[in-house]
Order: structure tokens, then C-alpha cells, then sequence
């Protein structure tokens, strides 16, 4: 029997386990336990994606995109549009995405629009 296949992301935020010592060794350990079990693409938490983490230089996208090459969604939101602009310019992510509320807002394509233009 044929079974449906489906890719599994894994949506996520280290920035809590930061504070208990989590480090680029134990990303790494993650990434690659969640490669063997299956994850197609990863999608780190927004807010966080272009912080420097573990007292370097890197921020989170370039940490993960040194540990896979699986896809990973970089994602804007209403408050910060130009988080996905400054991640396009890195080039690490493999789809850009914007959170939905930015649909609650009637002219939401003007608005958007002015924020990364300007």
C-alpha cells in the first residue's frame, strides 16, 4: 500500500536554552538528530533568526546553514518586514515567508511595500 509523503519541518528557538549554557556543539547534535529522524527543512523563530548567538560573530541562520543542508524558511513579520530583506542579502534561506497578521491590515501590500522600499 502507497503511503502519502508529506515534509516535516521543525520549527524552533534556542534562544531560552542559551541561558543554560546550550552551544554551537548541541545545535549541531540537533540539527543532525532531527536530520536521521526524518526533518525535510528547518524554520528558526523569526525574532531570533538574525541575532549573534554563542558569543561569535554568526547569527542563528549562519549557524544553522553551517550544520545542514536541508532547506531553511526564514520568516519577516509585521513588526520587523526588514528581517527578511537582511536575510536576503545573506543568502542562506531557502524560502522567505511573512507571518499572517500582516494580513489583518487592509493595505497590507502598501504597507509592506513602503516598509521595504524605504
Amino acid at each position: 500500500r502507497d503511503s502519502i509523503s508529506r515534509p516535516i519541518c521543525y520549527q524552533f528557538s534556542i534562544h531560552e536554552k542559551l541561558e543554560d549554557g546550550f552551544n554551537a556543539n548541541e545545535l549541531e547534535q540537533l540539527i543532525k538528530m532531527l536530520e536521521k529522524n526524518g526533518i525535510d527543512f528547518f524554520h528558526p523563530m523569526p525574532p531570533h533568526i538574525l541575532n549573534r548567538i554563542f558569543d561569535q560573530e554568526e547569527n542563528l541562520l549562519e549557524w544553522i546553514s553551517r550544520f545542514t543542508k536541508k532547506p531553511i524558511i526564514a520568516e519577516g513579520n509585521i513588526k520587523s518586514p526588514l528581517v527578511l530583506k537582511d536575510v536576503s542579502i545573506l543568502r542562506l534561506a531557502d524560502w522567505y515567508a511573512m507571518e499572517r497578521s500582516i494580513y489583518a491590515r487592509p493595505q497590507w501590500f502598501q504597507f509592506l511595500k513602503r516598509k521595504l522600499v524605504s
